[in-house]
């Protein structure tokens, strides 16, 4: 039976789906404000507009609004009804224009707020629509169409790029420094990629052709695995399709009804999934909460695993490795760290923060992608010899599978080399250098970051309206932040994820600097 919040979520859903699916309605010029009515001294060229409108004639009705204004320019209503004709007219930029003008001057019209949005989010502008759904409602709470519209607005949706040039994007003729990437070394476009994988392409073709326990296992991957393994510090290593999968394919390939999974309550997501897959009982503690994760630990039952993150993915914090490391020994349990935002960028040839503190072998399973600072794809878990082989038989995420591609295998045993190498260690310095100038650009803004410094440093902003339209700002001014907001973090934490890279310029960073700190929103 479904609970009363779950069928508020619902509805919402339903209704979202509904009104996406239907054309939103035209705008009637007379309605545009609470009494329908236009200032006397515009009557004849009011009512000749209306009728032109009526008629769909969009010249006549734009020109008697045109003539109206240049008889008042600062009536926020003729500015709206204008906006109205422009947008049956199918003219969506000046329609925008002429809707912005009327909230300048007249910030109370809910309607046309909403009737911006409806622009903006037609143009695929989320951020700012979002925005002005929620004005709409400040103005007007029982705006109906407003909340539809918003309920709308909070899908998330794929905005296709044009190119990517580095640190640098492009789409529909604008070009954005990008701080929102996880390729923290800059390898992804590199001439050493573009060369790795034209090798493997030219060695191996394109698929693989079938699961590893069929016919798809290529002594590519066994290569890999084997480099993997040493890197990490452990006996063997398996590689997955992604980062989700080997999470999927791991833990409850290991656990079971009557065992005790025990996570950070910040945990990525497909960590979390993972658990629920496996039946065993689930335990949360607060964030890097010491004292409760014991507690936990001395009443848990049957195998225990405790996991955790080593650098938190939307936080950018690290956890306290060196004494989970120690709870977990004391009470016999297990210890699996997802290092997949820590891994090329700390610790001694980029092996991770429990490389960096020493800890990593008291690390039981190893987590990690090969789609951040590796800059491909994929996923793997390091661990002794006897876990490998029952994740090869048990792992259902890695037995149903198609192989990953063996040119890919091929060319991320090549990005291993360079990351553990001289060049490796010269991008780490760059992309720690460029996270320490950040958040010396961040506190100067009264903003706090996480004390041990990777490569994300989170803007905390509370509502996601607040950060959707600071992100909007950001985006105008050549920066691409997108906005993280509910449920990937909790409600009243939305926030930009500022990202790294070691191929960002300081000029760049000095210029998101000044950005930030000339966006009145963020100061409010």
């Amino acid at each position: 039976m479904l609970c009363s919040n779950h069928l508020k979520i619902y509805a919402l859903l339903l209704l979202a789906t509904i009104c996406q699916a239907q054309e939103a309605a035209p705008i009637n010029p007379a309605k545009m404000d609470k009494t329908g009515m236009l200032p006397p001294f515009t009557k004849v060229l009011g009512e000749r507009a209306a009728a032109a409108f009526g008629k769909q004639d969009w010249p006549a009705a734009r020109k008697a609004y045109q003539e109206m204004l240049e008889l008042d320019d600062g009536n926020a209503l003729i500015w709206a009804n204008l906006g109205a004709v422009e947008q049956q007219a199918g003219e969506t930029k000046q329609a925008i224009e002429c809707f912005e003008k009327s909230v300048q001057i007249n910030p109370q019209l809910a309607q046309t707020w909403t009737a911006l949005g409806l622009l903006l989010q037609k143009q695929g502008d989320t951020y700012r629509a979002i925005s002005c759904f929620t004005r709409a409602i400040h103005e007007e709470p029982e705006d109906a169409r407003a909340h539809n519209y918003l309920a709308i607005g909070l899908w998330r949706e794929l905005r296709p790029l044009e190119e990517v040039n580095e640190v640098t994007v492009r789409a529909e003729g604008r070009e954005w420094i990008n701080f929102s990437s996880n390729d923290y070394l800059g390898l992804a476009h590199s001439i050493e990629m573009k060369q790795a994988l034209a090798e493997g392409i030219a060695k191996y073709g394109g698929g693989s052709g079938a699961s590893r326990l069929v016919c798809g296992t290529h002594r590519a991957h066994a290569a890999l695995e084997e480099a993997l393994a040493e890197f990490k510090g452990t006996a063997a290593a398996l590689t997955f399709s992604s980062g989700f999968a080997v999470a999927l394919g791991t833990i409850p390939a290991l656990m079971a009804a009557g065992d005790t999974i025990i996570l950070d309550k910040l945990c990525h997501a497909s960590l979390v999934d993972a658990a629920r897959l496996s039946g065993a009982t689930i335990r949360v503690f607060p964030h890097n909460h010491l004292e409760k994760l014991e507690r936990l630990l001395q009443t848990a039952k049957g195998r225990v695993l405790v996991v955790t993150e080593s650098i938190f993915s939307m936080d950018g914090d690290a956890a306290p490795l060196r004494d989970i490391a120690e709870l977990k020994a004391r009470y016999g349990a297990w210890l699996l760290v997802d290092e997949a935002h820590a891994v090329g960028v700390l610790g001694p040839q980029g092996r991770g923060l429990a490389a960096a503190l020493g800890v990593d072998q008291q690390v039981d399973l190893h987590l990690g992608t090969l789609s951040k600072a590796f800059g491909l794809s994929g996923g793997y878990l390091a661990a002794s010899r006897q876990v490998i082989d029952l994740l090869i038989n048990r792992a259902r995420s890695f037995i149903y599978s198609t192989a990953p591609p063996v040119h890919l295998a091929h060319a991320l045993s090549s990005i291993l080399n360079l990351i553990r190498g001289e060049k490796g260690d010269a991008l780490r310095t760059h992309v720690l250098s460029h996270a320490a100038q950040t958040q010396a650009l961040l506190s100067e803004l009264g903003i706090t970051s996480p004390p041990c410094p990777a490569a994300i440093l989170p803007v905390i902003l509370g509502e996601a309206s607040r950060a959707l339209e600071i992100s909007a700002r950001l985006r105008e001014a050549g920066f691409l932040i997108p906005c993280i907001r509910y449920p990937t973090v909790a409600r009243g934490s939305a926030r930009l994820r500022i990202t790294v890279s070691a191929l960002h310029s300081s000029a760049q960073i000095q210029a998101l600097g000044i950005a930030l700190r000339e966006t009145p929103e963020l100061q409010a």
